[in-house]
């Protein structure tokens, strides 16, 4: 099994896994596997998801101090 580094891994920082996993196979890295082809275009369509979403909202003000109150 092929593993990337940490440096790697910040190197593919904007790309998608779907991108990354078609340059490794370009490249000779990895093999070609229909079934883990499947699965990381699924990872990529939530890795989109994810890269898109926006930020949650900051919690109301005073919230924490009411679920501190509420816990104890």
């Amino acid at each position: 099994m092929t593993y990337i580094n940490k440096d790697e891994a910040s190197s593919f920082t904007g790309r998608g896994p779907l991108a990354v996993y078609r340059e490794r196979i370009a490249s000779g890295d990895l093999k070609n596997d229909p079934d883990q082809a499947r699965v990381v275009e699924r990872l990529d369509q939530l890795w989109h998801e994810l890269a898109t979403m926006p930020p949650p909202a900051p919690p109301a003000k005073g919230a924490a101090c009411w679920q501190a109150l509420r816990a104890g």
